[in-house]
């Protein structure tokens, strides 16, 4: 079955107008009373091995080396995610929500993902 110009020209104009995101719609509904339209969601990864240090477990310590890793691992998948939006034509991000995963093959290595919504003015 061909499909017709009208419905040709109409399904592009919505591809332009169509995103991905994981807002609710009472999320959606306030970002469109700010002025704000999402226009994709962006997302950002990062899979740091961490190491080991040494401690003495006599006394309470911090682990430096493992905490600096895990603020480096966490502010680089953040970073990601901000240029990926940002080459969308992004100007914010909302709702981030970012995760960190332990891999089963190998209990030293954590994978942060940062995900949200990218916005606009409208």
């Amino acid at each position: 079955m061909a499909v017709s110009q009208e419905t040709t020209l109409r399904l592009d104009e919505n591809r332009r107008d169509l995103f991905t995101s994981d807002l609710s719609v009472s999320e959606f509904l306030l970002l469109e009373d700010l002025g704000y339209q999402p226009i994709g969601l962006a997302m950002g990864t990062s899979v740091y091995h961490l190491g080991v240090q040494n401690a003495r477990w006599r006394q309470s310590v911090e682990l430096d080396v493992l905490t600096q890793a895990m603020y480096s691992a966490r502010h680089l998948a953040m970073t990601r995610m901000q240029e990926e939006a940002r080459r969308a034509g992004a100007t914010g991000i909302v709702g981030v929500q970012v995760s960190e995963h332990s891999r089963m093959w190998d209990n030293h290595v954590f994978e942060f993902l940062a995900v949200g919504p990218g916005i606009r003015r409208a």
